[in-house]
Protein backbone atom coordinates (compact mmCIF):
# COMPACT_ATOMS: atom_id res chain seq x y z
CA UNK A 1 0.00 0.00 0.00
CA UNK A 2 0.82 3.72 -0.84
CA UNK A 3 2.05 5.61 2.50
CA UNK A 4 -0.07 8.77 1.99
CA UNK A 5 -3.17 6.16 1.30
CA UNK A 6 -2.29 4.80 4.79
CA UNK A 7 -1.89 8.46 6.40
CA UNK A 8 -4.68 9.34 4.54
CA UNK A 9 -7.28 6.61 6.20
CA UNK A 10 -5.49 7.31 9.35
CA UNK A 11 -5.73 11.16 9.31
CA UNK A 12 -10.13 10.47 8.68
CA UNK A 13 -10.22 7.71 11.46
CA UNK A 14 -8.42 10.03 13.92
CA UNK A 15 -10.31 12.83 13.47
CA UNK A 16 -13.43 10.80 13.24
CA UNK A 17 -12.52 9.29 16.88
CA UNK A 18 -11.37 13.13 17.87
CA UNK A 19 -14.89 14.89 16.85
CA UNK A 20 -16.74 11.74 18.71
CA UNK A 21 -14.79 11.39 21.92
CA UNK A 22 -14.51 14.91 22.57
CA UNK A 23 -18.59 14.85 22.37
CA UNK A 24 -18.77 12.14 24.56
CA UNK A 25 -16.12 13.21 27.21
CA UNK A 26 -18.73 16.63 26.96
CA UNK A 27 -21.73 14.85 27.19
CA UNK A 28 -20.57 13.13 30.18
CA UNK A 29 -19.66 16.23 32.16
CA UNK A 30 -22.96 17.82 31.22
CA UNK A 31 -24.91 14.47 32.57
CA UNK A 32 -23.04 14.50 35.81
CA UNK A 33 -22.99 18.12 36.47
CA UNK A 34 -27.14 18.18 35.77
CA UNK A 35 -27.45 15.29 38.03
CA UNK A 36 -24.86 16.44 40.87
CA UNK A 37 -26.20 20.11 40.70
CA UNK A 38 -28.96 22.21 40.86
CA UNK A 39 -29.25 22.08 37.08
CA UNK A 40 -31.78 19.57 37.35
CA UNK A 41 -33.99 21.93 38.32
CA UNK A 42 -33.16 24.89 35.51
CA UNK A 43 -33.38 22.12 32.74
CA UNK A 44 -36.04 19.37 31.93
CA UNK A 45 -33.05 16.75 30.92
CA UNK A 46 -29.11 16.35 30.51
CA UNK A 47 -29.23 16.51 26.76
CA UNK A 48 -30.98 19.78 27.03
CA UNK A 49 -28.85 21.24 29.20
CA UNK A 50 -25.58 19.48 27.15
CA UNK A 51 -27.32 21.83 24.26
CA UNK A 52 -27.76 24.91 26.51
CA UNK A 53 -24.00 25.05 27.39
CA UNK A 54 -21.83 23.30 25.39
CA UNK A 55 -22.17 24.98 21.90
CA UNK A 56 -18.53 25.89 21.98
CA UNK A 57 -17.28 22.25 22.37
CA UNK A 58 -19.60 20.71 19.76
CA UNK A 59 -17.98 23.54 17.30
CA UNK A 60 -14.36 22.56 18.18
CA UNK A 61 -15.01 19.11 18.20
CA UNK A 62 -16.13 19.61 14.68
CA UNK A 63 -14.00 21.59 13.50
CA UNK A 64 -10.85 19.83 15.01
CA UNK A 65 -12.25 16.56 13.57
CA UNK A 66 -13.42 18.03 10.26
CA UNK A 67 -10.08 19.44 9.87
CA UNK A 68 -8.40 16.00 10.30
CA UNK A 69 -11.17 14.60 7.88
CA UNK A 70 -10.34 16.85 5.41
CA UNK A 71 -6.77 16.91 5.55
CA UNK A 72 -7.01 13.20 4.79
CA UNK A 73 -9.13 12.71 2.22
CA UNK A 74 -7.09 15.94 0.45
CA UNK A 75 -4.22 13.45 0.73
CA UNK A 76 -5.39 10.14 -0.45
CA UNK A 77 -7.01 12.38 -3.47
CA UNK A 78 -3.53 13.69 -4.07
CA UNK A 79 -2.27 10.27 -4.12
CA UNK A 80 -4.59 9.41 -7.60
Amino acid sequence: MNTKRIVGIALIATGILFCCGLMVFQYQHCVDMWSNTYKAQEYASALEYFFAVSKGAIAISILGGGALVISGILLRKKQS
